[in-house]
């Protein structure tokens, strides 16, 4: 069943939820055309779109009883979503810095012989 009532304040925001995780999203919003991430290729795209139409396309396929239970369910998935993507960056300065870390040790022990 799909809303018929007037779109929240919130339905044109971006979606960090949909956009770190739009394959669960999308299933568990019954938004299905997520499901184009599986895409190699276009999914580089397609993941950007997803996080800028998410907030519409769950509103327009699911049937909430209000908007505050709209509001509840995609400000879970896009906390969700933020902590993913702070997680992931700070997964790459890490990895960065290892590298880093491992060049320089590289570099006193070629040196040391």
């Amino acid at each position: 069943m799909e809303n018929q009532g007037t779109e929240p304040a919130l339905v044109d925001h971006w979606s960090w939820g949909a956009f770190m995780n739009a394959f669960n999203w999308g299933i568990g919003n019954r938004v299905y055309l997520t499901l184009w991430i599986l895409v190699p290729i276009f999914n580089l795209v397609w993941v950007f779109i997803v996080g800028a139409k998410a907030h519409r396309w769950a509103w327009e396929k699911n049937s909430y009883q209000n908007e505050a239970e709209y509001n509840a369910i995609m400000a879970t998935w896009d906390r969700a979503g933020f902590v993913q993507f702070i997680l992931f960056l700070a997964a790459i300065v890490l990895n960065i810095l290892f590298i880093i870390f491992l060049g320089a040790l590289g570099v006193v022990l070629f040196n040391s012989n």
